[in-house]
C-alpha cells in the first residue's frame, strides 16, 4: 500500500528547501556515516563514491528538524494533504481523527549515492517527498509483505506515504542529484464512545 500525492507550491519549496540545504552543508558535516547507508556486509566499499547529505545523522539538530521545515508543516496546503491520507485510509468512519509528525529530515544524494534496506519502526507511516529527482527511476523502492517490490508510479513533486514497518532503501543514484524531505506520521482514530 503506497500512496502517491502530489504537494501543493512544489516548485516554491524547491527552490526554498534546495537553498536552505546548501547553506546547512556549508556549516555542518552532513555527509551521512556509512553505517547509516550501507548494511554491515558492504562497508567496506569505497565510501567516496556513495555521499549522501542529511540531518538525521546529526544529534541536537536544533538548527533543522522541524524547525528547517517549519514552513511546510505550518502549510495549510500540507496539513490538507495529511489530512487526506488519514481520509484515504477511512479513518474518519467514526468521527475525527488526529495525526502526529515525527522526525523530519532531509537526504541529498549525489551521484552513486544510496540507503541501504531500513524501516522506521515507532511511527504508523513514513513519508517520502521528492524534491529533487530528475530520474524518476531514482525512486524510493518499497519491500511489500510478499518480499516483492510494491510497484507505483511517482515524480519529482510528489509525496509517497507508506507503512513504517516496511522496508526500503534508495537504490544507487543514476542522475547527478536527488533530494528528498522524509518524516514519519501517525494517527489517532477516536475514542470509542462504549
Amino acid at each position: 500500500m503506497i500512496f502517491v500525492n502530489d504537494v501543493i507550491n512544489h516548485e516554491e519549496h524547491k527552490r526554498m528547501y534546495l537553498s536552505r540545504i546548501e547553506e546547512y552543508k556549508k556549516t555542518h558535516d552532513s555527509i551521512m556515516p556509512i553505517g547509516y547507508t550501507a548494511i554491515p556486509s558492504e562497508l567496506e566499499k569505497n565510501s567516496k563514491d556513495r555521499v549522501v547529505h542529511s540531518d538525521f545523522h546529526i544529534s541536537g539538530k536544533e538548527n533543522t528538524n522541524l524547525n528547517f521545515f517549519e514552513e511546510l508543516f505550518t502549510n495549510t496546503d500540507m496539513r490538507n494533504l495529511l489530512t487526506k491520507i488519514g481520509e484515504d485510509l477511512h479513518l474518519n468512519k467514526f468521527g475525527e481523527f488526529t495525526w502526529m509528525l515525527d522526525n523530519v529530515w532531509f537526504q541529498q544524494y549525489e551521484k552513486n549515492g544510496e540507503h541501504c534496506w531500513h524501516n522506521h519502526p515507532h511511527c504508523h507511516f513514513t513519508n517520502v517527498y521528492f524534491l529533487e529527482m530528475p530520474n524518476e527511476k531514482d525512486k524510493t523502492e518499497v519491500l511489500g509483505l510478499n518480499n516483492k517490490l510494491c510497484s507505483y508510479e511517482a515524480k519529482e513533486g510528489q509525496m509517497i506515504t507508506f507503512p513504517g514497518f516496511l522496508q526500503h532503501r534508495s537504490n544507487t543514484i543514476t542522475s547527478d542529484r536527488k533530494t528528498i524531505i522524509s518524516f514519519n506520521t501517525s494517527y489517532q482514530v477516536p475514542k470509542s464512545m462504549s
